[in-house]
């Protein structure tokens, strides 16, 4: 009987795992969007409205919620606390410090980074260049994100409760 509770217990956490896996491609998929979004939006501020970074944020983070919300409220209140140092180490920080509790990867959050090392002390021309890249570079991995989602969900789910089924037989 305790070797069977046993199997059930194991079978429920491998198949948890793979669910949770599956959640967090998915969680990533929409942290990927969101971040596509802020940076859409930070490339209009900077095109029509030629806002400086503190001030487009702060407007940028009013419209957005959760940790990103506080991501970009950070930033601005730190850029405008410390007006002297630079854009990229705060941005990298704060990134750092903040989206690092997000679904998404380091390489996900490398590229973001990289992108603040083009904000803030360029003209403005080259800031627009430097989101537009970005921009573009998110959306190609957003598509392929897309593309993947249902096979990779797919196979976490599956592996996680075959794994627990393994598992299970292994042990009893």
């Amino acid at each position: 009987m305790l070797k069977l509770l046993g199997a059930v217990l194991l079978l429920a956490a491998c198949g948890g795992w793979g669910f949770s896996s599956a959640w967090q491609l998915r969680q990533r998929l929409a942290d990927l969007r969101e971040l596509r979004r802020i940076a859409s939006v930070l490339r209009q501020e900077i095109a029509y409205a030629g806002m400086a970074l503190p001030e487009a944020l702060r407007r940028i983070g009013n419209r957005t919620e959760g940790i990103f919300k506080e991501f970009l409220d950070s930033l601005a209140a730190e850029l405008t606390r410390c007006p002297g140092d630079s854009f990229h180490l705060i941005f990298s920080e704060q990134t750092d410090e903040i989206l690092s509790r997000t679904a998404l990867e380091p390489a996900d959050l490398a590229d973001f980074k990289e992108l603040g090392k083009y904000l803030g002390y360029l003209d403005r021309g080259m800031q627009l260049s430097n989101l537009d890249l970005y921009l573009s570079e998110a959306e190609g991995k957003i598509e392929r994100l897309t593309e993947e989602l249902p096979a990779r969900k797919k196979l976490f789910q599956t592996m996680g409760v075959l794994a627990g089924v393994f598992l299970a037989i292994l042990f009893i």
